[in-house]
């Protein structure tokens, strides 16, 4: 052996080691990349989420005030029109309204039931972005 001929300071597992070092700061990259990902759509998924809540919540209150009043003023329209009628109608008249009512809240409750069916699922863009990420990442 000469003497200008110095050993390898690096063993093979330290060079090894510096490729992986190297290559650390793209998994970083693709790791925190990953992470703002999915801290996105979390946030997408809890903004619909509270915008289905606040839908629902607005639906009741109106349900709820709905019902008040109409409640009260078919109560005092029934009574009122049964006592315009004969003494000796007013069954028939009670029984015709009651009627009119049963066919009035099937026709509302299966409009209620179209307009729910109609709003689609509450998450829909959350799932269409996930779908999409499952599908850039498996081109990647």
């Amino acid at each position: 052996m000469s003497a200008d001929a110095e050993p390898s300071t690096q063993s093979p597992d330290e060079g090894s080691a510096a490729a992986a070092s190297a290559a650390t700061p793209g998994l970083r990259q693709l790791g925190a990349k990953g992470l703002e990902l999915l801290s996105l759509r979390a946030e997408l998924l809890a903004t619909e989420l509270e915008a289905e809540k606040l839908r629902w919540f607005e639906s009741l209150a109106w349900l709820a005030l709905l019902l008040l009043f109409a409640s009260a003023a078919l109560a005092m329209l029934s009574l009122g029109l049964v006592w315009l009628v004969p003494a000796g109608w007013r069954w028939a008249a009670a029984l015709a309204l009651g009627l009119i009512y049963a066919l009035l809240a099937w026709t509302l409750w299966q409009r209620a039931q179209r307009a729910m069916a109609g709003t689609g699922s509450p998450f829909a863009k959350t799932f269409e972005e996930l779908a999409r990420d499952r599908a850039s990442l498996g081109e990647g």
